[in-house]
This record gives structure tokens, C-alpha cells and sequence, in this order.
């Protein structure tokens, strides 16, 4: 998918921990447990199987009813390499920003061909309808960037994670 824009595509990471496989296992289940009202670590997530596992944050621009489908969500895989921990992250970007992404820009080319075409009188209008559509494209791009960067980054300083 080479034509997508660099905020809608899934970015990957690896990451070193000090710590042992089970020991960020048994800090990961302590964060997955549901605890609703601790906000100490706005981090959320579940296990996929045994090393596997994906990360989303409690509290989030993008609402939803758990996090796991409309938000930026972090997959991740730990394993064992040369008696080192390393963590493979997958950042995948919230599946809403394709929509923020393409929709207006096809609404706004819309209108644009329907002023063109009926010429009318409300063309000031029409314009300013066409300025803001164009506009949020570029409000889900700066959003869907720094989503996947505060997430990525937020997860490594809670588990104190090196990049490789």
C-alpha cells in the first residue's frame, strides 16, 4: 500500500527491556487488569495468546466503547533473542482517520463540481464549505501522527523500554 499517506500506515518498532519475558508478563497483566477508576497509566489492553498482546489507552480523543476497535492501538510480541527480552510493536492508526481522510476531500470536489455547474449565486459559501473539507485532511493527519507517537512513546516510558 505504497499510496497511502505515512499516518495511515501501520509503522513497526523493536524494543529492548531489561526485565524477563514473565516479569513484563506479570507487569503487563497487572496493567490489563480492569480498573476502571486508576488512571495512573493511561494504558489499556488484552493478551492476544501467550506473547502476544495489543495496547490501547483508557482515555482517548476517539470514543468507543473499550478502545479496541476506534482507536490507535499498539500490537506487540514479545520474545526472547541471544538471553535479551525484545518487544516487536506494530503501531497500527485508528481506522477512522481513513474515513476523516477521504471523505470530505470527495464531499468538497462535490460541491465544487456542483457550484461549477449551476453557478450559484452562494459562491462565498461555497467556498468556505470547500476550504473547511479540504481542511480536515490535513486535522486527521497532524491527530492520527501524534496519536500513534504518544501512544508508542507512553508505552515505552511505562515499562522503561530501550529502542533497538
Amino acid at each position: 500500500m505504497k499510496f497511502l499517506p505515512q499516518y495511515l500506515k501501520t509503522e513497526f518498532y523493536t524494543y529492548y527491556s531489561q526485565k524477563s519475558v514473565s516479569e513484563l508478563k506479570s507487569d503487563l497483566n497487572d496493567l490489563f487488569e480492569y480498573k476502571r477508576y486508576d488512571f495512573s497509566v493511561n494504558l489499556s489492553g488484552e493478551f492476544i495468546n501467550q506473547n502476544e498482546f495489543q495496547v490501547t489507552k483508557k482515555i482517548s480523543f476517539v470514543f468507543s466503547k473499550n478502545g479496541s476497535t476506534a482507536s490507535t492501538k499498539l500490537k506487540c510480541k514479545l520474545y526472547t533473542d541471544n538471553k535479551s527480552t525484545l518487544i516487536d510493536i506494530a503501531v497500527k492508526p485508528s481506522p477512522q482517520l481513513y474515513v476523516w481522510t477521504i471523505i470530505p476531500a470527495l464531499f468538497a470536489l462535490l460541491i465544487l463540481y456542483s457550484i461549477i455547474l449551476h453557478s450559484t449565486n452562494d459562491l462565498t459559501v461555497g467556498i468556505i464549505i470547500i476550504a473547511i473539507l479540504f481542511m480536515l485532511p490535513f486535522a486527521a493527519r497532524f491527530y492520527g501522527q501524534a496519536a500513534k507517537n504518544e501512544l508508542k512513546m507512553t508505552f515505552a516510558d511505562t515499562f522503561k523500554l530501550t529502542k533497538v
